[in-house]
């Protein structure tokens, strides 16, 4: 062990008794690296005991790369993306590279500033984005990875399993008596609407073209108003309301009191995402946590192995949601059918 400067690698090695290489591709995520999950442990105890990092500049002069990483978020964004961004940028942190964060603006320019800025790639926050748009970040001739999305559109992509998410909602649905609960949507034309639903119809045991249903334009709060006022204008007693995505939620708790529907007296509310503002929304918000940070490093990784040229396909980040019980929700025994303004 080196007893001052800088660690390195070797240091690294030699502490947990393996060869360099080993360490390189530890530190990379290479997922052809076939070693036992003690050796990891080993690797990764080293580099924590040691607190290496690599050094980007002298990687740089070796590989004829930047160390730079650009994530790209939609102009709008949540407390959701920041949670994205931070699990990137640890993940960035732990393997010696910088990201640089912007706003989606026009993609054939940004891709070019990006090259000639020497950026080693590009992650996405594509949940948000049509078709047609991403096929623009596709044509790039950098690495990208598109996240919170799955797609055939690029090589790779990362994505959280929406499908188990709203099979937890449908649960808490249905311990507490809800057995057809109405739906906020994002725009049905947003790739992965449907995957947001099949959970939540299987486990209540129905086809989603059997519940009232609206979809917004977007997926800000400001999208969840509009579409909750049309949502409320078409229940019909129904006694709870299933939101595909937190910020329409708040938008729609907003509606449902424009409309004088109170949650949960009249109307059970539970939402996709959780953020700290659910605590002071009134009521307070039930709704499934996601490993959002998990999946920020995780399209790290696997951009990384797009950078090196290994095989980098589709990920679905597999840590379980959780389900975060607040006020919004109450058994279905104790609602009144949900009344609105005519």
């Amino acid at each position: 062990m080196r007893k001052s400067g800088r660690p390195t690698m070797k240091d690294v090695a030699k502490l947990s008794e393996v060869d360099v290489s080993v360490v390189s591709r530890v530190l990379s995520s290479d997922p052809k690296l076939a070693i036992t999950d003690e050796t990891r442990d080993r690797v990764l105890a080293a580099v924590a005991e040691l607190d290496y990092r690599p050094n980007r500049t002298a990687r740089a002069l070796r590989t004829s790369r930047s160390g730079l990483i650009a994530f790209v978020l939609p102009q709008k964004t949540s407390e959701v993306y920041f949670r994205l961004v931070a699990g990137a940028a640890g993940q960035c942190t732990e393997l010696g590279y910088q990201l640089v964060v912007a706003g989606i603006n026009e993609p054939e320019k940004q891709l070019r500033d990006y090259e000639s800025a020497g950026i080693d790639g590009v992650l996405i926050a594509a949940g948000g984005l049509d078709d047609d748009e991403l096929q623009r970040w596709a044509g790039s001739n950098l690495p990208v990875v598109a996240v919170n999305r799955s797609t055939d559109l690029l090589p790779t992509a990362c994505d959280l399993d929406y499908f188990t998410a709203s099979s937890l909602a449908g649960k808490h649905l249905k311990d507490l008596g809800h057995t057809r609960p109405a739906v906020l949507s994002g725009p049905w034309s947003q790739p992965g609407s449907d995957q947001r639903l099949t959970g939540l119809c299987e486990e209540l045991g129905v086809n989603s073209d059997e519940l009232t249903a609206v979809s917004s334009h977007g997926i800000g709060a400001a999208a969840g108003y509009e579409a909750g006022i049309r949502l409320a204008d078409q229940l019909d007693g129904e006694t709870a309301i299933f939101v595909t995505t937190i910020s329409l939620a708040f938008g729609l708790l907003k509606a449902l009191s424009e409309r004088g529907i109170s949650v949960p007296d009249d109307v059970s509310v539970l939402s996709l995402h959780d953020e700290e503002l659910a605590n002071f929304t009134s009521p307070a918000l039930t709704t499934i946590a996601m490993p959002t940070e998990q999946l920020g490093a995780t399209a790290v990784s696997q951009l990384l192995n797009a950078i090196e040229g290994r095989d980098t396909p589709q990920v679905v980040v597999n840590d379980a949601p959780v389900l975060v019980a607040r006020q919004s929700t109450a058994p279905a025994s104790s609602h009144q059918s949900a009344t609105h303004a005519p």
